[in-house]
């Protein structure tokens, strides 16, 4: 059996790691807000803060693997990260909060981008498989971040601490066999500015369009979850526990990564039905919260994460089989970013809206938005399959 080149898997679970790191604080938030005295409003200061980090060094360094080399660019990632968990870790307040939060979205960016690129380029079976090992890797961490967090923090002493910690060490595994790689095979590279903004071109405007719009609903969910996964659990099911409301936001997360290895399929078509499950699932939920009802709740979890999963393997593939080659961080990190920018409105917006009408109000604002966005993804769709 062929050796794997060498650093796929080492890429490989830095992906996987940087994504379980991205939701580790979810169960913590509702500690955060009896310790601290937080607001539903600061909480979503606390998750916005990390999709900002990521949309300001993908707009100035999306494009940084494509010049100074993949492995470079991993390295300086991983070790932001892990300075970031120790910030998140030893945070006094909520502003330091904010600032590990943003300071975790720069490092997220760094590696997001240039990991997808590096599996692209080192996947023994071509581009199609690198991307789809990409979307594998980052749906299985964010599966296993709120429960191991959730875990940690009803088990473990030291709730807003420990699961940071164990976050560090899985991320030094990575860290370490990157640095171990040395510079031994030189990576190609073009001379160009270290800070240079990304940009997509013309030709791959409306297929990168659409996986915009695609990926749009699945960090819709993501934001919903990351927020407030536990206060819809309070609301649905009428249970507070850290742990019940990490398995909650898991399930879902668990379906997402198991999507990755199982879909198939035209992309655009899983696109848009995967745009369409997800719309019905939050539609579930908002009647779950509406009727505190556990069983509808419960039913609500498959919709959400086979939509969602559907969402991210179809428009990540997409994107990646449309990009050219010399340019594939750039237009990868094109496309987180519309994704981030959809990950931080959610935010903010069901935020307000959960501020100024409760949790019902925002499950049903988030039907809303998938459900838009479904017709533009159909739409979009629509002169493509005509031809």
């Amino acid at each position: 059996m062929s050796r794997p080149p060498r650093g796929l898997t080492a890429t490989s679970l830095l992906l996987l790691v940087t994504m379980l790191a991205s939701f580790t604080p979810t169960p913590l938030y509702p500690a955060y807000r009896q310790e601290w005295g937080l607001g539903d409003a600061e909480i979503s200061w606390v998750f916005a803060g990390y999709p900002l980090g990521v949309m300001v060094v993908l707009v100035a360094l999306g494009g940084m693997s494509d010049r100074i080399g993949r492995v470079p660019t991993l390295r300086l990632g991983a070790g932001l990260l892990i300075a970031a968990m120790a910030v998140l870790a030893s945070a006094p307040s909520l502003e330091a909060l904010v600032a590990g939060r943003l300071l975790q979205g720069a490092a997220t960016g760094l590696v997001t981008g240039a990991g997808a690129a590096a599996l692209m380029d080192l996947h023994p079976r071509g581009t199609g498989a690198g991307t789809s090992r990409t979307t594998l890797m980052l749906a299985t961490g964010l599966a296993i971040g709120p429960l191991l967090a959730g875990q940690a923090t009803a088990r473990l002493p030291g709730p807003l601490v420990t699961p940071y910690v164990l976050t560090i060490v899985l991320l030094l595994v990575p860290f370490t066999a990157l640095v171990a790689l040395g510079s031994s095979r030189p990576e190609r590279t073009t001379p160009a500015r270290l800070l240079a903004p990304i940009r997509v071109p013309r030709s791959i405007l409306v297929p990168v369009g659409i996986a915009a719009a695609s990926v749009a609903t699945t960090n819709a969910t993501f934001a919903m979850l990351g927020s407030y996964g536990p206060d819809v659990v309070a609301r649905a099911a009428s249970s507070s526990s850290p742990g019940v409301a990490g398995a909650f936001v898991s399930s879902i997360l668990v379906l997402v990564a198991v999507v990755q290895v199982l879909a198939r399929g035209p992309r655009v078509v899983l696109m848009a039905v995967g745009a369409a499950t997800t719309a019905a699932g939050w539609g579930a939920v908002t009647l779950a919260a509406a009727l505190r009802e556990p069983a509808v709740l419960v039913a609500a979890v498959p919709l959400l994460g086979v939509g969602a999963g559907l969402g991210l393997h179809a428009s990540a593939g997409h994107v990646g089989a449309v990009s050219p080659p010399e340019r594939r961080a750039e237009i990868y990190s094109a496309y987180l970013l519309s994704a981030f920018v959809a990950l931080a409105a959610s935010a903010f917006g069901l935020g307000a809206v959960v501020e100024a009408q409760g949790i019902t109000a925002a499950a049903a604002t988030a039907t809303g938005v998938c459900a838009g966005l479904t017709v533009l993804v159909a739409l979009g769709l629509l002169p493509r399959r005509s031809r």
